[in-house]
């Protein structure tokens, strides 16, 4: 999809002011474009939470039926690995939770401050939600990893 050109308009500034008065037809296509990406941006993350949700969610209840069907008395050396991964599973939910409320400040100080200049950077709450959403995926991937060790060292 290509980008409306439209003179005097540089991303980084925001939205520009109109140079003709009389003319709102580029500033309403730079609204227009702005609203497409603002929509695209929270369907994907919306998408990303989902995810992070349904796969930590799951891999906690596999674990459960891979335990009692594979594994009823596992090594007892190995449980710190179940329980730490269990505890990583349970960090990234906490963690994903807690950015769905980072997430509606940050779109509701946007939204408040949608046409002042620089606003993007006094949004303390994108960059925190930024920072959550990292925070999941480490955790889940931490999660996966001492899981692993787990079942390698009861199926080994």
């Amino acid at each position: 999809m290509s980008k409306p050109k439209v003179e005097g308009y540089v991303p980084e500034e925001g939205i520009p002011e109109k140079k003709d008065p009389n003319s709102t037809e580029d500033y309403n296509i730079l609204i227009q474009e702005r609203a497409k990406l603002i929509e695209s941006g929270n369907k994907s993350i919306e998408q990303f939470d989902k995810g992070i949700l349904t796969i930590s969610t799951g891999v906690l209840a596999l674990s459960i039926t891979f335990i009692k069907e594979l594994v009823p008395t596992p090594n007892p050396d190995t449980t710190v690995f179940l329980i730490t991964s269990w505890l990583f599973w349970g960090a990234s939910l906490l963690i994903t939770l807690t950015s769905f409320l980072t997430s509606h400040k940050a779109f509701s100080i946007a939204t408040k401050n949608l046409f002042k200049k620089d606003s993007i950077n006094d949004n303390k709450f994108r960059g925190i939600t930024i920072g959550l959403n990292i925070s999941s995926i480490v955790t889940i991937t931490l999660g996966f990893l001492f899981w692993a060790v787990f079942i390698y060292k009861n199926l080994v």
